[in-house]
């Protein structure tokens, strides 16, 4: 999986990638829930809809770890970009 962001305008912009498809989307869909929010809505925003419509259990817990790693990093990279 290969992820990238950047703050443009004082909003948060993420883009991935990944040779396995389902990741790929998964991944895809976290990047465009926060893509173009403010620093403070990418943190304080949390994807709930992932239990909510049962995706979450759709997933091996392999994958699951992976879509949780994909939020990590993408709240890191906002709350740095709050700081900065």
């Amino acid at each position: 999986l290969w992820m990238d962001a950047e703050v443009r305008d004082g909003r948060c912009w993420f883009r991935c990638d990944s040779d396995s498809a389902i990741l790929k989307a998964a991944a895809g869909l976290m990047c465009e829930l926060y893509d173009g929010l403010p620093a403070g809505e990418v943190v304080s925003g949390e994807p709930e809809f992932w239990v909510a419509t049962g995706l979450a259990g759709q997933f091996t817990e392999n994958r699951r770890a992976t879509i949780r790693r994909v939020r990590g990093v993408i709240r890191d990279f906002a709350e740095a970009a709050g700081r900065g």
